[in-house]
């Protein structure tokens, strides 16, 4: 499969998912962070952008390429879908972790931050035994 920079409509379901699951109550766990502020419309337009760069110097590498990343535009996302989102992290990951820099990167941190506070938002979760 091939390696391609994802839409802005798939970052901005993100971001806006990073965004809203943030503000629920989740403990320490449950706010998704970057450069050391909890997501929020204020820094939407950035964490976007992040997220656009980091793919695009994945596509970058995986063809030799030195295409500059586009302008990412931030649209709300109205009824996220914690399933989706797991979902769209998964496909992001695989598109962004081309590069040498990946893991650790910003990019990186966001997605595994946001994945964990989506998986608390799973219906039932909360509900389920911690052990058996």
């Amino acid at each position: 499969m091939s390696v391609y920079v994802v839409s802005d409509k798939h970052i901005s379901y993100l971001v806006n998912a990073a965004i809203q699951f943030s503000c629920r109550d989740h403990g320490m766990h449950g706010k998704v962070q970057f450069q050391e502020r909890q997501a929020s419309s204020a820094n939407a337009q950035a964490i976007g952008q992040m997220l656009l760069n980091e793919n695009t110097a994945s596509v970058n590498h995986r063809y030799a390429e030195t295409d500059a990343p586009g302008t990412f535009q931030h649209t709300p996302t109205p009824n996220i879908d914690a399933l989706h989102v797991l979902s769209l992290i998964n496909g992001y990951r695989y598109q962004a972790c081309e590069h040498p820099r990946w893991a650790g990167s910003p990019a990186w941190c966001f997605c595994q931050q946001l994945e964990r506070v989506a998986i608390r938002c799973l219906p039932g979760y909360e509900e389920a035994p911690w052990s058996i």
